[in-house]
């Protein structure tokens, strides 16, 4: 969906929110995650306490490119993960732990992700992530991202985002970026986006991918006011 998804937000009472994407493709560090002809699917709760901790959940479909090096790629990826979230005036930070688990694979396509989030009023965006056992298996890859929003009329948000992932694996390091629209219908988001990267990469966790048009649609709702 955009590129910066929100930091969790400091609520007087626990707020739990559910949600279901479907799109044309889903992106993670810039790698697609479903093949070309494959549409991408989630859904996810996620939960914010008034103690400033966060927590949720999210089961989504993937398909990688597999082949002689990464037999019996995985078809489903649980991503599992908890954070704090400290808030100023006009800024906050949070930090997440993400487990990332896929079912009934030959090899381990598991990996932990520790997330850093940089927020100014909600228009201005830094995120740092370290992860393990990520694009080569047994190899640790750290993401900065950089981005800015604009809203526009009609409910319209405009945003851009520049990344770079870097990796001890055979292709160290390459940058994606993406810029697209967002139109919010009440508890409907529409976004448009496209993607482009400086380099073609096929890894373990999917590949870039390069210069590709995603349309997505999200629908959240509350179950717990």
């Amino acid at each position: 969906m955009p590129a910066f998804p929100a930091v969790a937000q400091l609520n007087p009472t626990t707020q739990v929110t559910g949600y279901l994407t479907i799109g044309t493709d889903a992106r993670n560090r810039g790698l697609s995650q479903v093949l070309d002809d494959d549409m991408a699917g989630a859904i996810g709760i996620d939960i914010d306490f008034p103690s400033r901790l966060f927590a949720g959940a999210a089961i989504s479909n993937v398909s990688y490119p597999g082949g002689m090096r990464w037999p019996d790629p995985p078809e489903h990826l649980t991503k599992l993960y908890a954070g704090y979230n400290w808030e100023g005036r006009s800024w906050n930070i949070g930090a997440t732990f993400g487990h990332y688990r896929y079912a009934d694979t030959a090899i381990d396509y598991d990996y932990n992700e520790f997330t850093l989030a940089v927020r100014y009023r909600d228009r201005l965006f830094y995120d740092v992530s370290v992860t393990d056992n990520f694009l080569w298996l047994s190899t640790t890859a750290i993401n900065h991202e950089v981005g800015v929003a604009w809203p526009l009329a009609w409910n319209i948000e405009l945003s851009v985002a520049l990344g770079e992932l870097q990796s001890r694996g055979p292709q160290p390091s390459f940058t994606h970026h993406n810029i697209g629209i967002t139109k919010l219908l009440g508890p409907f988001s529409v976004d448009l986006r496209r993607y482009d990267t400086s380099r073609e990469i096929v890894s373990a966790h999917g590949s870039s991918a390069a210069d590709r048009w995603v349309l997505s649609l999200a629908y959240a709702f509350s179950l717990r006011d």
